[in-house]
């Protein structure tokens, strides 16, 4: 599984569009709950996931050596945290 995904991140960063939908599905629900931990709110936790996708996708453009790890599970919960504070 580990290897798959690897690969299917390498594919993403090379703009292959289909691989960087798989791994949005892959990992959506994580994304989802963690970023509802955070804001407590549906409406907004569907606001950071679609911009943390945005963000995911334009870094795959650029360039990144583990997209959706670094976003999803590290650069996430800082985007949460900042997400909620500014809905205070």
């Amino acid at each position: 599984m580990e290897f798959e995904n690897d690969k299917m991140v390498k594919k993403a960063i090379r703009g292959n569009k289909k691989a960087f939908e798989q791994l949005i599905k892959q990992h959506y629900e994580r994304i989802y709950r963690t970023a509802y931990l955070y804001v407590h709110n549906e409406e907004d936790a569907l606001d950071v996931v679609q911009e943390t996708t945005y963000q995911a996708y334009n870094y795959s453009l650029v360039k990144a050596s583990r997209l959706l790890y670094d976003l999803a599970y590290q650069d996430h919960y800082p985007m949460c945290w900042s997400y909620s504070q500014k809905k205070k």
